[in-house]
């Protein structure tokens, strides 16, 4: 993926230091690269997908990376909506998302994968340190429906 442009010489809006948050967690799962997913997340995270949780950066790395970053996956992220709180410190984002899945190797080769349109609900945080650095906090993904073979899923 490529890496963004120094803050100091092209800074980010804050609606687009949000979004980068969640845009360097699915880009980190998509191309299998551990320090950009782990980049978005605050270290206390929690991730919930319909309901089962992971909580902290050990265990979304165990869980999440560690499975989905194993496939051929895309993730679209789209329809995003961002509140920012009053004093600027925290937000609130809901976002649609397809998530496309395929075992490792099949992506091109037609077999069976697994498509999920999805519901994002997130809560982001502003991080201390320079420039405007913002990490997913919590992250809630309902399933809205599904087609395709589950068990690409593991």
């Amino acid at each position: 993926p490529a890496t963004l442009s120094s803050p100091a010489s092209h800074p980010l809006t804050p609606r687009e230091s949000i979004a980068d948050a969640i845009y360097r967690i699915v880009n980190g799962l998509d191309s299998n690269d551990l320090d950009l997913f782990v980049s978005g997340w605050t270290e206390d995270a929690v991730f919930d997908i319909n309901g089962i949780e992971s909580k902290g950066l050990l265990a979304l790395k165990e869980n999440l990376f560690g499975s989905i970053s194993k496939l051929d996956t895309t993730h679209f992220v789209t329809n995003m909506r961002i509140s920012i709180s009053e004093g600027g410190e925290t937000a609130d984002l809901t976002a649609n998302a397809l998530s496309q899945h395929f075992r490792r190797g099949e992506g091109m080769k037609g077999g069976k994968g697994w498509l999920a349109g999805v519901l994002y609900r997130v809560e982001v945080v502003k991080v201390a340190g320079v420039g405007e650095e913002w990490k997913v906090r919590d992250l809630k993904v309902v399933t809205l429906w599904a087609e395709g073979d589950v068990t690409v899923m593991g």
